[in-house]
Parts: structure tokens; sequence; C-alpha cells
């Protein structure tokens, strides 16, 4: 005979999480899926509703950098090139517009302090005086917590919102915070170049009055050097000496003005010069780029940044851009160049004044050696004069630089003021509903495969096949009733005869999937003597020993069903038959077996109910007894001897039995099985070689979606039920045509 056992001698394998098994498992646990996303989506749906509504309102600054220089070594306002400097200008800028005194500032534009005030006192604004008013400090403390600064994304933009309850009152602050930082800035900017300008000022007049000292002197020491002058010299000479000399001094100072309006330009970005600034074609450019970065950012906040218009907005902003920097480059080359010819001029002109006058003390040689003190007053005061041209000169660019009121202004603009928000910006209703029910989705199928995981019945035909590694030889469904519905026997008192009514008509197909199994489980010809066991108590081996007697019976197989759970012993409520003799009193003695064989009311179907309940059933068991009642029941024309036994975990009867039969079917019930359980009795029955058929499930829940065949079984149902009707209306209309026969009579 073939040991099948050795099939399963493999340790089960790993679970198969195909897709069909991932959705075999969440259908199995739906409701607890379902369950816990409506408790997670209703949470979150209350928490949603319960919290206050926040309205943002928010507006754009754009932050330009301004690097106009006042000195040639140094700026009053430090120049912004490297990557570096310009982020820590930006996180400057950041910082300032939630800096705790800026807020203050702020909270004396429009009514924002008294709607502030009423926000974190509610008493207060409800009248109570006993309520403490919040101070500035925690004023702006709020603002700034509730304050968001942020950059737009490669950009000079700068984002500026704020949260409150009110919509009016969060567009009143941005707009306070936006313009009190804008007055901050310009002012900021102004006062340090009139500072440079105050500071230069002093400077100018301490280098004036220098000058003037030194023109004292060198004309004290002109006239000495005059008069020391050859007697042949005549006073035409003196004169023109005199005037060369002043027209040298007037060229000079002409020159120095002209370098110092140079150096002044040169220093100058092409922005911050009259002639570039207010240039009709430069004024053009400005304007054009300023509609275009006004439209492009409002589209950057409603669309992607692959939208075709904002693509060409962006291309023509670069273009603008370009073309203005071009054209104030351009500008400011002329007037560069123009400065520079007139230095170039004035330069020449000094030159040869200086020529001249060199040429006229050249002409004596006293003069020469007497104008060595001359000379030197002469040169200190060439320097102080320079100095002071030079002064003057940085002073009228500070001048210029302070009367550009309009470029800092323009440094930070406003391009969208805050307005009050039509819908809250938080809570987001839609996404938060949405987010809980994709959370509690989630947490329903964590859960699902946690339960899965910690889950130890076996549930299923195909979990039974893949954890015994056995063939299944068939699947019994659950019928429809009470909480823990029984077959066809109940342990109850009363139960019913092995009838499988015209309503079970899919556990009678399941049965006979289950005869056609075993009679097709070895080849040549199937076992006759068969040894039904499970693992626990209650799980319905009996009532599967007695349906499949009654099964083989109906197809014409002489069957008998043997009782050898002589603890517990069931047939013989089953068939109602008194436990006067049976299977003990055949081991106990020598009567024949002939003589406790009982028959049922069903064709082809015996039975030898287990007797008296014996003191040491294990011992009065014994193999070889049991194998000769079998060859003697056999011998009796008996094709099929069905033994059931009691369970393999409680007691060790069965594997006592396992020498005297040619194959054992294991029954596990559906959701109550243990898997450990089914494991060990496994183990138990290959330990003592036991040839196992196959593994039967009995009450498995079948589904519309599960894998299972039994699946089906509702057609089968729904087809047997149409054919029991069919036969009920043929019996009526049978009987009522009798019932017309005899009224004609």
């Amino acid at each position: 005979m073939r040991d099948v056992s050795e099939a399963g001698a493999a340790a089960p394998g790993a679970s198969d999480w195909s897709l069909a098994a991932v959705q075999k498992l969440l259908w199995s646990r739906r409701w607890l899926i379902l369950a816990i996303a409506a408790e997670v989506f209703v949470i979150v749906g209350l928490v949603t509703f319960l919290k206050t509504p926040l309205y943002e309102s928010s507006a754009r600054l754009v932050i330009e950098r301004s690097t106009p220089k006042v000195l040639q070594g140094e700026d009053v306002v430090p120049t912004v090139w490297n990557e570096f400097e310009i982020q820590r200008f930006y996180q400057t800028q950041y910082l300032l517009l939630k800096d705790a005194s800026l807020l203050k500032k702020a909270l004396d534009v429009g009514d924002i302090r008294p709607a502030l005030v009423r926000t974190l006192a509610p008493r207060a604004r409800d009248g109570e005086g006993d309520a403490a008013v919040p101070d500035d400090a925690k004023l702006a403390a709020y603002v700034r917590e509730n304050l968001k600064v942020e950059q737009v994304e490669y950009s000079n933009m700068v984002k500026v919102a704020f949260r409150h309850p009110d919509p009016q009152v969060a567009a009143d602050v941005v707009n306070a915070v936006v313009e009190t930082y804008r007055e901050y800035f310009v002012n900021s900017g102004l006062d340090a170049r009139k500072g440079a300008t105050s500071f230069l000022q002093q400077q100018i007049e301490k280098a004036q009055a220098e000058v003037v000292d030194a023109e004292r002197q060198l004309s004290v020491e002109r006239k000495k050097f005059t008069t020391m002058l050859p007697t042949g010299a005549t006073e035409m000479g003196r004169e023109r000496l005199q005037s060369v000399d002043a027209e040298l001094t007037q060229a000079k100072a002409r020159l120095a003005k002209a370098e110092a309006r140079l150096v002044a330009y040169q220093n100058a970005p092409p922005g911050g010069i009259d002639e570039v600034r207010n240039n009709p074609q430069v004024l053009r450019y400005r304007e054009g780029l300023a509609e275009l970065e006004k439209e492009a950012a409002e589209l950057e906040g409603r669309v992607g940044s692959g939208w075709p218009r904002l693509r060409e907005l962006k291309t023509a902003i670069e273009e603008t851009r370009g073309n203005l920097v071009d054209e104030e480059k351009r500008l400011h080359r002329q007037v560069v160049q123009t400065a520079t010819a007139m230095a170039d001029q004035e330069r020449k002109a000094v030159q040869r004044l200086s020529d001249l006058l060199t040429a006229e003390l050249a002409r004596t040689a006293d003069v020469q050696s007497t104008s060595g003190e001359f000379d030197k007053v002469r040169q200190e005061y060439e320097q102080k004069r320079a100095a002071l041209n030079s002064l003057l000169a940085r002073r009228d660019e500070v001048a210029l630089s302070a009367e550009m009121k309009g470029v800092v202004e323009r440094q930070v603009a406003v391009l969208d003021r805050a307005v009050a928000a039509e819908r809250p910006a938080v809570p987001r209703t839609k996404l938060n509903l949405a987010l809980g029910l994709a959370f509690g989705l989630f947490l329903g199928v964590a859960a699902a495969f946690l339960a899965e995981a910690l889950d130890n019945k076996v549930r299923s035909s195909a979990q039974l096949g893949e954890l015994t590694r056995l063939p299944l030889l068939g699947s019994i469904p659950r019928l429809e009733g009470p909480a823990r519905p029984r077959l066809i026997f109940s342990r109850r008192k009363g139960a019913v005869a092995p009838v499988i009514a015209a309503k079970h008509h899919d556990v009678e197909e399941a049965f006979r999937a289950l005869r056609s199994a075993l009679l097709l489980s070895q080849p040549g010809h199937p076992p006759n003597v068969l040894l039904v066991t499970s693992a626990l108590p209650g799980e319905g081996k009996s009532t599967v020993a007695s349906n499949l007697g009654r099964t083989l019976a109906s197809f014409g197989h002489k069957t008998v069903l043997l009782d050898c759970d002589l603890r517990h012993p069931r047939l013989h409520r089953v068939f109602k038959v008194k436990p006067v003799r049976g299977i003990t009193n055949v081991l106990a003695s020598s009567m024949p077996v002939a003589d406790v064989v009982c028959a049922t009311p069903y064709e082809n179907l015996w039975f030898v109910p287990g007797g008296p309940c014996p003191p040491d059933p294990a011992t009065l068991l014994d193999a070889d007894r049991v194998r000769h009642i079998a060859q003697d029941l056999v011998a009796q024309g008996f094709e099929f001897v069905i033994i059931d036994t009691p369970p393999v975990m409680v007691f060790a009867d069965t594997f006592s039995l396992v020498p005297a039969i040619e194959g054992v079917i294991l029954v596990a019930r559906a959701h109550s099985t243990p898997k450990e359980a089914l494991r060990q009795t496994l183990e138990g029955l290959r330990k003592v070689k036991a040839p196992i058929l196959g593994a039967v499930l009995n009450g498995e829940i079948t589904e519309e979606h599960g894998s299972s065949y039994y699946r089906y079984y509702h057609y089968r149902r729904g087809y047997y039920r149409k054919a029991a009707e069919a036969r009920a209306d043929e019996a009526l209309a049978a009987a009522g045509e009798k019932g017309d026969r005899a009224v004609d009579l």
C-alpha cells in the first residue's frame, strides 16, 4: 500500500503572497478593515469639523540688492556679489520681517491692535474688566508665531502670509507688516547715505580752512618771490607770470572737478546716474519688465512651471532684463566716455599751463634759486586743494546717492497686497477626509495582515493543504443556521439521524466528492479499512465518518462503521441504539463481531457500537485484535470498514490502531483547529508510519470570493432547489388529476 504521507514529509513552505492570496485575505478580513477605516474616518472628520477655521492672507514682495558707492575705499551700503553674501542678505531680510521690534511698530498701523487683543483676550472681547489685556510683546509674539515668510523658488520674490480666524484681520496684519518693513528698509538705506554726507561735509569744512591758510601763505611767498625778480624783468613779465599761475590754478580746479565727476560716474551703478535712469528707452524697458514680472507672479500661484504662457513670460522677462541691462551699460559707457574726454581736455590744459609757468620761471636763475620756499608752499597748497576737490567730488556723489529715494524704494516693491481670503486655509476638509480615509484603509489593511499573522487557526481548504502538504480529499461547507452550526449530527440530546435534508444538497455533494477522492486515492483498489481521526475534540470526525459511510452505502458499497472511541462512543446516539453490546465486548471476550453488528435505516450501511465504556481503553485496543475484527468484517462481505477513533492530541488510542488499518483520514474544522495542533498530529502519525490518505476540512465558510471550488455551491443548491420545486409541482398536478377523476366518478 502506498503511503501518501511521504508526500507531506517536508515542512510547509512560506505563505503564497500572490495577488490572489492577498485579495482573498483582504476579502476575508473586510469587516475589520472597514471598521478601522470607518473609525479613523469619523475621528478625522470630527477633528476637522470641530477645529476653528483659519484664513490665510498673503502679500508678495520683490527685494532687490543695491550697492551704490560713496567713498572709493569703502561703501556705505556693502556690495553683494558672491552667493554666500546674497543668501545672507536675504536671510537678514526674512529675519527683519519677523523681528519683534518691527512687529511692534506694525501694531500701530491700522486697527490690527484691537483685533489681536480680542483674539488673545476673549474675556476682554466680551467686555469683562478682569481680563488681562496682552501687551505689545505678547501681541508681537502671536503675530510672529502665525506669520510665515518664504522665498519664491529661484526668484527675488518673498511671500509673507498670516493666518487668523478673521480673514480681514489676516489681510490687515500682512499689509501692516509689509508696509512697516518697507518703510524701515528705505529709511535705513537713506540714513546710511545721509550719515555719510554729514561726515563728508565736516571733512570738507576742515579741508577748506586748510586751503585758505595755504592760499594765504602762498600769496605771501609769491609776493616775496616777485620782489626778487631780476632787475631787467619788466612789469609785463610779472603780470604774465601771475596770469599764467592764476590760469593754472583754475585749470587744476576744473581738472579736479572733471576727475571727481569721472570717478563718480565710474563707481556709480548704471542705473544710479540721472542721464541713464531718466533715458526714455530705459524707462520703457523698466515699465515693460514690471508688467511682465507681475503677470508671471500671478500665473505662478495658479499653474505649474511648465505652463506655456508662463514659460513665454519667463523668456520675455529674461530678454527684457537683458535689454535693460545692455541699454543701461551702453548709456553708462557713453556718459563715462564723455566725462573721460572732458577730464583729458582739462588735464592737457593743466599740462600746457604748467609747462608755460615752468618756462617763465626758468628764465631767471635767481628766481629758481630763491623759489625753494615758494615751491614748498605751492606744493602744500596744491595737495590740500586736490584733497578738497576730492572731498567735494565725493560729496556730490553722496548727495546724488542720498537723493535716490525712488531707487531705494524700488528695491522693495509690493507686487500683490493682501486681501481677505474667501475660504479657510485650515482645516482642508476634503483633503483631511481623503487622507483620513486613506490612512484608515492603510491601518485596516495592516490590521488585517497582523490578524492573519496572529491567527493560528486553519481557515480554508487551501490553507489546510499548504499546511499539511496532504491531498485535500474534501471540504465540507458550513451550514447556515446558529452560531455554531452542525452538519448532520449534534452532541445535544435529541439529535436527529444522519439524514441529509433536501436543503443540504451542497453538503451531500461535498461527501460525494469525498467518496470519489477516496476511491481514487490509491491505484488499483481503494483502501478497505479506513481510520477517521482529528487533532482535537469537536472537529466533526464522527460526523464525517457517519456521512462518508452513508454516501458509500448509497452508491451500493456495503459499509460498516466501527466505533473505536471507547472513551466517548457516539455512533449509538447517532443511530439511536442502546449500547448494550459493542466492540468492547468483542475485544474483551471471544464474542464474534457478527453478534454486535447493528443495522441502520440506510441500505448497505451497518455499524458496530462502542459498547460499555471500559476502565482502560488504551490496553483494550489491541492492534492485532482490531485487525482480525476488520478482516472478519471484510470476509462477511463488507467493502469498507470505517473506524471512528478518539482525537490524537487528547488520547493515544489512535496510534495503537495504525497497524490494523489501510488508510487514515485526518479531519480539521475551519476556524477552530489550531495550526500547531495539526502539525503535532501529523508529526505523531508520521512517527508511527500511518498511511495518511489525505485531509478533510469540516465547516468551511464558502464565500463568493474564495478560491475553493466549493464557493460555487450556491449554484448547485439553487439547481437542486429548482429540481425539488419541479417535483413538488408534478406531485401537486398528479394529485389534482386524481381529484378531478374522483369528482367525475
